[in-house]
């Protein structure tokens, strides 16, 4: 393994010490995580057990980091009816998926440990530290700002190849012939694969939208939300995947339509999409040659091939998967399909992985742990008040969330900012919301002044907090 990736994982580190010591909890939390995604190497130690890969790293990472330094924050964590789904994907799943295919008990607790790392380390950091109003706001932000971050980074890949990582780190991280679309480069930068980097920026694309259509935002780094907004629209465009082309549009949509309708159907449309999908393709009730139908009639008869594929993959796993449909085949290539001896399958949505790995119990788990946030900001907050200024970045952190189980249709890009926003939403309490929607008020004692000194201070706005 090159040096710079032992020097990339070390520096990520130390920096992150220095980062949760200096900085304010909030900051040091989001510049680490963030940071630690958009530019840590694709690798891991195969031989060091929870180290054997990025993901796993930063959770790990990110977890020593908070206890060490804000231990006190932990003491104050309070779990409720919201969180069992997390709970159970963490905790149960992969031990009982392990423990009924008889792999072993160390294989049933490697299972539940990693799970804990990598899903339930970054939801509990969102409970901790961004479950308020002021909380999600920070948490929008430093979304767009990373989205801001991979800006050039992306043009210079777009424009030269996808070369970063190889340049830095020594190696390409994917298949480079995936990444030539339209006679052109789709960019990787640092990330797993061009559909990674493509939903980031939509994402990205989606929170600049509602915090500048709503007025929650209007200048980041002295340059206006609208210019930032096209901006990170431009560049979503350019990585040429239709993920993020279908994730912008849809966000975008459920901003209109919200501020239109006021009402919960555009989030619930949102929600209810993957699990429908889910339902009508494992009991077979629905083929997928529409979608492909139509996926060719509007792009290309290649994208139309692209999704031809994934779905007759998908067929030959679920009926794979049906075979333990209950608590699916557990880790180590199980859930594959295989002709003499062959693995015969390729696996793409998170989905079709979790149906096979950890069956209707996973499947069922994990959507409600994404899709709990949305209803949960639905119970703290009337859909008319999604587009508050004050409100709106939970709002867009919330259909991020949903955009993100839409994604996991079809890719398994995961990312812990989406847990962050996950976590952060679960843990978000009524009276916060309140508050952040409570008009400012006037002390009596200085109305009865206004004779005295005119009509101007009695108007004069002074924060509730």
């Amino acid at each position: 393994m090159p040096i710079s990736v032992h020097l990339a994982f070390i520096g990520w580190a130390l920096l992150g010490l220095v980062l949760f010591y200096k900085l304010p909890p909030r900051k040091a939390v989001l510049t680490t995580a963030i940071g630690g995604s958009l530019f840590l190497p694709n690798a891991g130690y195969a031989n060091l057990y929870l180290l054997h890969e990025k993901i796993s790293i930063i959770g790990l990472g990110l977890l020593l980091f908070s206890v060490i330094f804000h231990a006190k924050l932990w003491s104050r964590l309070r779990l409720n009816l919201f969180d069992v789904p997390m709970i159970v994907w963490c905790l149960v799943c992969g031990f009982a998926s392990a423990t009924s295919n008889g792999t072993g008990s160390y294989d049933a607790l490697s299972a539940t440990v990693n799970a804990t790392i990598i899903w339930g380390v970054p939801y509990l950091l969102g409970r901790l530290y961004f479950s308020s109003v002021e909380g999600l706001r920070e948490l929008a932000i430093g979304l767009i700002l990373g989205g801001l971050i991979y800006v050039p980074l992306c043009l210079w890949e777009v424009r030269m190849s996808p070369q970063l990582h190889r340049q830095l780190y020594g190696f390409f991280q994917h298949d480079f012939g995936q990444h030539m679309r339209y006679g052109g480069f789709r960019p990787i930068v640092f990330k797993q694969h061009a559909l990674a980097v493509s939903l980031w920026m939509a994402l990205a694309t989606v929170q600049a939208l509602w915090l500048w259509k709503s007025g929650a935002l209007k200048f980041v780094w002295g340059l206006p939300m609208g210019w930032i907004t096209l901006l990170l629209l431009g560049t979503t465009l350019l990585c040429k995947s239709m993920n993020g082309i279908a994730i912008i549009l849809l966000g975008a949509a459920a901003y209109f339509l919200n501020k239109s309708l006021r009402t919960a159907l555009p989030i619930l449309f949102l929600l209810a999409a993957p699990p429908v999908y889910i339902y009508l393709r494992a009991t077979g009730k629905f083929s997928g040659e529409t979608l492909i139908a139509a996926t060719e009639a509007t792009t290309s008869y290649d994208r139309g091939y692209s999704i031809r594929f994934r779905v007759e993959n998908e067929n030959l796993l679920i009926q794979k998967a049906l075979e333990r449909k209950f608590l699916g085949w557990a880790r180590w290539g199980r859930s594959r399909v295989y002709k003499y001896g062959r693995d015969v399958t390729v696996t793409d949505g998170l989905w079709i992985i979790v149906f096979g790995t950890n069956g209707l119990l996973g499947l069922i788990s994990l959507n409600a742990m994404l899709g709990l946030p949305a209803i949960v900001l639905l119970r703290r907050c009337s859909p008319r008040h999604w587009i508050h200024p004050k409100i709106a970045p939970a709002s867009a952190l919330a259909v991020m969330v949903a955009l993100y189980m839409i994604d996991n249709i079809f890719n398994d890009m995961y990312d812990a900012s989406f847990l962050l926003a996950a976590g952060a939403l679960i843990g978000l309490r009524k009276r916060s919301v309140v508050l952040a929607l409570k008009p400012p008020l006037v002390p009596v004692a200085l109305t009865r002044l206004r004779p005295a000194l005119g009509a101007s201070i009695a108007t004069t706005e002074i924060p509730s907090t």
